[in-house]
């Protein structure tokens, strides 16, 4: 059965669900591989697994993704700020979407999404990058990552169609300290 039949591709369990799947799908078909070129063809295990090592790769970041996710999603439904709460759900939707729609062949394939679900998605990304863009900063400033850095020009390119990309002014430090960014709520 499709994931999509139960829960709506915009919901966080949908999302939840997806990067689960990715996962489980990879952790059978390697050992599944591994399996067949021990026990059927007979090749030694080292052999076996260095033959396999792209998969290995896929599945440790799909094993990361999930756990990122997972641990993203709880943080958010333990936030005891509801505006605070609502903001980090925001990014949490929008982090999770990014995961699936950068899969987003993978799925098809197997017929997780369907090529609707699929475009959904892909809408749902954008739709999602609107309303954060002016929040990005307040969350950056949580972590109280030094000003220099994030106006580095690494950081972001000048542009004047992309204002927000790059802020040149950086804040004065006091004597003998680095610039920081001024703490949010969060």
């Amino acid at each position: 059965a499709l994931a999509f039949n139960i829960d709506m591709v915009g919901k966080l369990a949908f999302l939840l669900k997806a990067v689960n799947f990715h996962e489980r799908v990879l952790q059978w078909s390697l050992v599944t591989r591994i399996y067949y070129k021990v026990v059927t063809k007979k090749e030694d295990f080292f052999s076996a697994w260095n033959s396999c090592l792209h998969h290995i790769t896929s599945l440790s970041l799909a094993y990361i993704h999930r756990v990122a996710l997972g641990q993203f999603s709880l943080a958010v439904r333990c936030c005891p700020d509801r505006e605070d709460q609502a903001l980090l759900m925001k990014f949490c939707l929008l982090y999770g979407t990014k995961l699936v729609f950068q899969e987003q062949a993978w799925y098809l394939e197997r017929k997780y999404l369907t090529p609707t679900a699929s475009m959904q998605i892909r809408s749902q990304l954008m739709d999602l990058c609107e309303p954060v863009k002016d929040d990005a900063l307040k969350v950056i400033s949580a972590f109280n990552i030094p000003h220099i850095n994030l106006h580095a020009p690494i950081a972001g390119i000048p542009n004047p169609r992309a204002t927000w990309a790059f802020y040149p002014v950086a804040m004065l430090a006091q004597a003998g300290e680095p610039a920081r960014s001024p703490r949010s709520r969060l």
